[in-house]
Formats: C-alpha cells, structure tokens, sequence
C-alpha cells in the first residue's frame, strides 16, 4: 500500500436482532448500513450484554404476570359483590308528603263476639223444644265461641262432647256468629256528626264497611266511591289532631251470665289491602290517641329482570293472594292460615271468608279438630336449610315472599280515661222551679251517661306531614359490571376495547392472510410474486467511512 494514496475502506454494518445494535465488521472493505456514518466503536459502546437484555425480560413477564393477577383478583371482588348484593336500598328522600299514600285502614271489633240477647232470640227460633241438656251445651259452645280467634281455638274445651246432641252437631256456625256479633248500628252512633273526616262531619256508617261485603274490592285500582264520588283508599293531606279520624265507639256488657266477659274493642290499624288479623285491645270507657308514623319503600322495575332469589320480594301484579286480584305478604300468610286449617281439618272457621270462596266451614266436629292442633297454628316453622330450628315440630311452613312495593303504619297509642265534665249550673240553688228542671236534667245525664259509659273516642292522624321514603333499586347491573371490568383492565393491563379489537384481528384475519401467503394454493402469478419478494434482497445503503478513523494492523 503505498504511502500518501488514499483508499476507500469499504466495511458492512450488521443489525443484531437482538438489541438492534449497529456492529461494524470489515470484508471487502465496503460498508453497509442502513444508518448514518457513524464510528464502529462509539455504535458498539451503545449495546447492552446478554445479561442486561435477559433482566429486562425478566422484569417485564414478572409485571405482566402481576398485573394479571392483580386484574384476576378485582375481577373476581366485583363478580362476587355482583352476585351477593344485587340490590342495594337507599333513602330517597326525607320529606315525602303524607297526601301521597293511604291513609290506614282502621277495622274494629268487639272483644265479645257474642251479644248474649242476640244468642237468646236465636235459641228460641232452632232450640225451642231442645233437652236442657243441649240447652247447656249450646251456652258453652256459646262462650267458647265470644273469644274465639286463629291461633286460640283450644278455648273449645275438647273434654266436652258436643257431637253428641245431634242439633249442636248439624249447627251452621257461621250463621249463628253472623246472627250474634254486634252490628254496625250497634258500635256506631247514627247521627249525622258522629264522624270527623277530611275537615268535615260525617255519618260513621256512611263511613263503615263491612269486611265480608268489601274485601274483593280492596286490592283494586282507585275508584270512585258510589256515595260521595272520592277515591279509594282514601288519603288524607292533615297531621295532628283533628287532622285525621274522629269518632265514638259504643261497647257492650251483653255477655254470659256464667263467663262475663269485659267490655271493650280491638283495634286493627294496617295498609288498607291488607286483611285484618291481629289488633290491639282497648277497655271501655278510654280516650285513644294514636299517632301514625309511616314511611314507605318502593322498588323500580328493572328489579324485574333479576331472579326471584336475588331481589327476594314479590310486586302487586305477580300474585293473586286471597283471589284479591294482587300480592301481599299479609295476605298471603293469612292465605297460608286457612290453607292449614284446610290440610289439618278440611274446613275454615267463620272469620276466614269462607262464605267467598267454595271452601266448607267448620261444624262443631272441625272447631273441635282444631282445637286438638292449636299448637300448630301457633308455629311458623323457619326454612328448612337453617340448621337452628327442629325440622320435626309441628308447625306451618308460609312462603311468602316481601313486598317489593309498601307503605308501613308505625303506631304510637296512649289512653286515658275519659272524665266527666261537672256541670256549671250546680250552684243555681235560690228558685224551687230551677232545682226541679235541674234535677230531671241531671238524671237525665245520669241515664245518658250510663248508656255511654262504656263509650270509646278515638283520635287517629299522622304525626307528622312528612315522612321518609326508600327506593330499592339494582347496585350492579350488567352494564356497570361491564364498565367495571373495563376500568380495571385500563388500569391494570393497560387495555381498551381497541386492545381487544386489534387481538382479535391479529389471531384471526392476519393469521389466516399469513397462512394463505406462505402455506396457501395460490395462482402462479401469485406464487410468483411471492418468490420475488421472497428472494429480494433487503435494500442497503452504501456509505463511506474516513478510513482515518480505523487504525490497520498488519
């Protein structure tokens, strides 16, 4: 090589596939390189070992795999909150007007189901020529019968044989407690203000219902009132007293001279679609107050969609309790009641609607079959899967599901005893003829309030004017489990649904077009552009070093 003559080194430049590093090596002195001119070493100072390159491997699958296990674990919280707790309850609002649900119904009766005058006329009428000895069992069947209630059948003594006086036995009970019980007349007074309503005066029969003539049209849509065109159930906008229900009840000492039983009314305040079982009794002679505190909860349709085992309750239009036309949970365990006394005596008692529907009512044989399985129809046995309760006690199994929809009535009742007020014109004592017309007025009195000495007031109102109301609706719906699942996958993985999008599309059409290149029967014009592009060396470009910047060793 001669001194002073410059010559071009011609050296090729190699990618390394694995860290994409220019390396230089030196042939037939030509150099390529897809890069700019460049020293060998300064290009080689930049790559990174063997052991660097498999760090960064291993760190990058030790996060990847932490990220999707951290991504399996939310997605398992937010499947099982999914699952466990479907609904979630929540209050509305705090100020819900009492005008925008029923005013309770208030249904009474007489602690003494049986008026003994009544039951005298109606044992001169069928037992005019029975023996003294039917005589006296028909007046205890009579006694038994004034406290009879569900769950308190074995006051029908079960020692006594009634069935055998053939006339006890083909005894139409339920006529005879229809004949005997107290009347409407008889518990409220007749005159034309007796009753307190809505800023108004009533009459209290006009007001009163019966519960047999009444119940089918309980469950229905609000109609018209034939008598004074107002809806049904009524509703009241007032709180307070006089800002509800006034009225005066009459009682009645007409019992068994032998069981005397005391004066007084049980009082039955619940939704007005429900029946009235259970009340609350009230002696004679008291002032009643009670406050009505209500709050109702309401659940939207989209509850609907779940299962009946997640939302747990039951709207009015998927059921027909009682043939009402609806479903309520009241009804459907008093249904549940008569169902039993069905299964264990094929027959209802009389306050049992028996009349509505073609179900028999007891004779004396079936109150005495229930009095024998009272201790049934006092136990509600608990579901089967809950290993605290005794499977083989007797008992009533009722199905019955919530109410999705309801208003609740909490009550507050208080008593007093009702005083007479003194007269002020007891010191009118100077004219003869006064005192004369004061006497016959005070005794007067003195008979009226021996008549309503047994007289009960009631005063029944909201307390307040508004109340709280809950809404029931889905806490996870699929489209927030979606949304969730999304969330968590951005945030973990680090993924969208163009992720997903382009995943798919990588493992199917771009899979199935690599396939069709290199595997797949083509035409052999096509087979022949694959073998040119196949064949076609990769483009380089050719540069040219300073050869200064090598150093030659020979």
């Amino acid at each position: 090589m001669k001194s002073g003559y410059t010559t071009k080194w011609r050296h090729k430049l190699n990618r390394d596939p694995a860290n994409h590093c220019m390396r230089a090596r030196s042939s037939s002195g030509v150099l390529y390189s897809t890069s700019a001119t460049t020293r060998p070493s300064t290009v080689c100072a930049t790559c990174p070992s063997e052991a660097d390159t498999g760090l960064r491997g291993s760190s990058g699958g030790l996060l990847c795999m932490l990220a999707f296990c951290g991504t399996t674990y939310l997605f398992l919280l937010n499947w099982n909150r999914f699952v466990t707790s479907p609904t979630v309850t929540v209050i509305e609002t705090t100020n819900f007007p009492i005008a925008n649900i029923p005013f309770p119904s208030v249904a009474f009766c007489d602690i003494n189901r049986v008026l003994w005058s009544k039951a005298m006329e109606f044992q001169n009428e069928h037992f005019s020529d029975a023996s003294n000895e039917t005589i006296e069992l028909f007046h205890t069947l009579l006694q038994s019968m004034s406290l009879l209630e569900f769950g308190d059948f074995d006051v029908i003594s079960q020692d006594i044989s009634f069935a055998n006086s053939p006339e006890i036995k083909a005894l139409n009970i339920s006529e005879l407690m229809l004949r005997v019980m107290p009347s409407l007349d008889e518990m409220f007074y007749l005159h034309i203000n007796s009753c307190w309503w809505r800023n108004d005066f009533y009459n209290s029969l006009g007001k009163a219902r019966i519960w047999f003539d009444s119940s089918a049209d309980y469950l229905k849509l609000p109609h018209k009132d034939k008598a004074n065109f107002m809806l049904r159930p009524y509703r009241s906008s007032n709180y307070g007293p006089w800002g509800g229900l006034r009225f005066s009840l009459k009682t009645s000492n007409d019992s068994s001279p032998k069981s005397p039983v005391p004066s007084g009314i049980i009082m039955i305040i619940s939704n007005p679609q429900d029946f009235p079982e259970n009340g609350r009794v009230i002696p004679s002679g008291n002032t009643v107050t009670v406050d009505i505190d209500a709050y109702v909860t309401y659940t939207k349709d989209r509850v609907r969609s779940l299962r009946l085992e997640d939302r747990k309750c039951l709207y009015v239009d998927e059921g027909n309790s009682m043939n009402l036309g609806g479903y309520l949970m009241r009804n459907c365990l008093v249904e549940c009641h008569r169902n039993y006394t069905l299964k264990y005596c094929n027959c209802t008692p009389y306050f049992f609607y028996s009349h509505r529907d073609n179900v028999p009512a007891c004779n004396i044989t079936g109150y005495i079959c229930l009095s024998k399985n009272n201790d049934a129809f006092n136990y509600h046995k608990a579901d089967s899967t809950n290993r605290y309760f005794e499977k083989t006690s007797a008992g009533m199994e009722c199905p019955c599901q919530a109410d999705c929809s309801y208003p609740l009535y909490s009550l507050a009742v208080s008593m007093s005893r009702t005083m007479k007020m003194p007269d002020d014109d007891d010191d009118d004592d100077d004219d003869d003829e006064e005192d004369d017309n004061q006497e016959e007025d005070e005794e007067e009195e003195e008979e009226e309030d021996e008549e309503n000495e047994g007289d009960i007031f009631f005063d029944i109102h909201f307390q307040n004017p508004t109340m709280v109301r809950y809404r029931t609706d889905v806490q996870y719906s699929w489209l927030d489990l979606v949304v969730a699942f999304g969330g968590i996958a951005g945030l973990c993985l680090g993924c969208s649904l163009l992720s997903g999008a382009e995943v798919i599309y990588y493992f199917t059409l771009r899979l199935y077009r690599h396939y069709r290149l290199v595997y797949g029967t083509t035409s052999i014009h096509t087979r022949k552009t694959k073998q040119k592009i196949l064949k076609r060396p990769a483009n380089r470009s050719v540069f040219h070093i300073n050869p200064e910047a090598f150093h030659l060793h020979y």
